[in-house]
């Protein structure tokens, strides 16, 4: 599939899924199948399915490096690309989570008024810059303490450790 059609299909079941979440939000109101709608806009829906599927498979066809040159947008991807992982891992902790949702963003506040969706996306972007930075200073940090002589005495503590095992391995296996 070529990446114009996997970016189309994304656009489109993003616009689907938004649709449901309004007509979810339309019908919770009046209290109609509020059953069958909520399973159409969770997580695990085929829509979302489809969502990151072509999402993934368009960045997996874009070429970002041109005659093995590395683009401005390659640079860009790969500084968030790498602390991704870190983002989700630290909006997601239990603790962080329910300050973030709901002492410090106030969601529910958010839910009733007319910017909503307006309001989401600014506070998905600020989550996602917020722990991009803690994230980069953590790597900073590991990078820094990684270099030091206590690392590298625990490194070598950790290898000896693991030649002892080995040479045991070793022997109970004669």
């Amino acid at each position: 599939i070529r990446k114009s059609k996997l970016f189309i299909i994304y656009i489109l079941s993003s616009f689907i899924s938004l649709i449901l979440q309004l007509l979810f939000i339309k019908f919770n109101e009046i209290g109609l199948i509020k059953k069958y709608l909520n399973s159409l806009i969770g997580y695990n829906n085929f829509i979302v399915l489809i969502e990151t599927v072509s999402f993934f498979l368009f960045f997996k066809e874009l070429d970002l490096k041109k005659n093995n040159v590395e683009s401005f947008w390659y640079k860009i991807i790969t500084f968030f690309s790498s602390s991704t992982f870190g983002v989700y891992l630290i909006h997601e902790h239990p603790i962080i989570s329910n300050l973030l949702w709901n002492k410090w963003l106030k969601v529910t506040e958010q839910i009733s008024g007319n910017n909503t969706y307006i309001l989401f996306s600014l506070d998905i972007i600020v989550i996602f810059i917020i722990c991009v930075l803690i994230d980069k200073i953590r790597i900073c940090l590991f990078r820094y303490i990684s270099k030091t002589k206590i690392a590298k005495t625990v490194n070598k503590k950790f290898e000896s450790f693991e030649k002892i095992y080995q040479k045991e391995e070793k022997h109970e296996e004669t």
